[in-house]
Order: structure tokens, then sequence, then C-alpha cells
């Protein structure tokens, strides 16, 4: 099954906070989710992805504090209101495809 998902506005992230770490690249996320929806302060993060699935609830995916944008195999943060927005975003990485 795949679950429908759009880019989301920056401000339905409010209310968001840290739901785990996935382990993957820069280009497996785009390619799964395309192009990050903002960049980020160029401190804490460098992209962003913000995520709206069909059913409401919204995630976000971005890299915390590395200075650059990694490109390899890196943990990268998904952000959630609660466990089942992070599974979602897996669920969509391990699947591989928009």
């Amino acid at each position: 099954m795949k679950l429908s998902f759009v880019h989301a506005d920056p401000a339905e992230r409010a209310g968001t906070s840290l739901q785990g770490e996935y382990l993957t690249t820069y280009d497996d996320i785009v390619n799964t989710f395309g192009e990050p929806t903002q960049n980020g302060d160029g401190e804490k993060t460098t992209v962003e992805w913000i995520i709206k699935f069909e059913n409401g609830s919204v995630a976000t995916i971005y890299d915390w504090k590395y200075g650059h944008t990694p490109k390899d195999f890196t943990e990268w943060n998904i952000g959630g209101k609660c466990k089942q927005d992070y599974y979602n975003v897996i669920f969509q990485l391990m699947r591989g495809e928009k």
C-alpha cells in the first residue's frame, strides 16, 4: 500500500518534534519525497522536507548540526507529532518511490 503525501507549508510543522532517526542518503530521500521543501538556517539544519500525508499527519525530515548537507549514508532526523508520523516516513523510504 502506498501512502499519498504532499509537501506541506512550513507553518504546518508547528508542534512536531523528533520521533526518531533513519540511516539513508540524501538521494534516497529526494527519490522518495522530491526536492527539499525548504533550506535550513545553515547552522542547525541545511535542508528540510515537510510532508503531509493523506490522513492529515505532518512529518519532517532534516539534517541536524552537520554544518553541510550530507550526501552519503547519514542519520537523518524524522519529526512528527507522534511515532506513527515517523513510521509513515520510514514506510515510504523503504518503498523507495514517489
